[in-house]
């Protein structure tokens, strides 16, 4: 199995820092696992605490089957609140669809279920919704507010690979470990 670890700065010129520090690894070709953990900062959250734990697995297409890919076991979601929103969910996800695109085939993506549970405010919701729609997603929502539904189909090749930037004037740079997950 090989891992591969990064150590990332996110800092906002208003002075605020955190410390994340991301594990990829791909046990076999049919599974990978980005972990995220707290590495530190000012901020008071305890170093070490798991900000993200995210998988993708891919099935090859067979005789009569298509195969699939999937992202996430049920729940992409960043475990620590000063983090979301910025951004860094859509940088997380980028070792993910790279995997992905990489296998040798494109297949179907399993669709993601939206829960209301998981659009309490309107910021929820369009973080989330905003989150899934960087990565190619397109909804059929069950209402109006857009705060429930699923995918719509689609191919793996029609992933966006996000880009390596933070949004609301937040930077990113590698410490240690440069270009071994980014």
């Amino acid at each position: 199995m090989e891992e591969k670890i990064e150590r990332l700065r996110l800092w906002h010129q208003d002075g605020r820092e955190h410390f994340v520090d991301v594990v990829f690894s791909s046990p076999n070709q049919s599974v990978a696992v980005l972990g995220a953990y707290y590495g530190g900062s000012c901020a008071g959250i305890e170093v070490g605490k798991r900000v993200a734990l995210w998988s993708a697995s891919y099935e090859s297409p067979l005789l009569s089957d298509d195969g699939h890919t999937q992202l996430g076991d049920g729940r992409i979601d960043l475990e620590i609140e000063a983090l979301r929103g910025i951004g860094l969910g859509s940088l997380l996800m980028r070792p993910l669809v790279l995997w992905i695109k990489s296998r040798a085939a494109s297949v179907p993506v399993v669709p993601i279920d939206l829960s209301a549970d998981d659009a309490g405010t309107t910021r929820e919701r369009d973080v989330r919704n905003r989150f899934y729609e960087k990565l190619g997603f397109e909804f059929a929502y069950s209402d109006q507010d857009r705060t429930w539904g699923a995918s719509l189909p689609m191919l793996s090749s029609a992933l966006i690979l996000p880009a390596v930037q933070l949004s609301r004037g937040w930077i990113v740079d590698s410490v240690d470990g440069v270009g071994e997950v980014f």
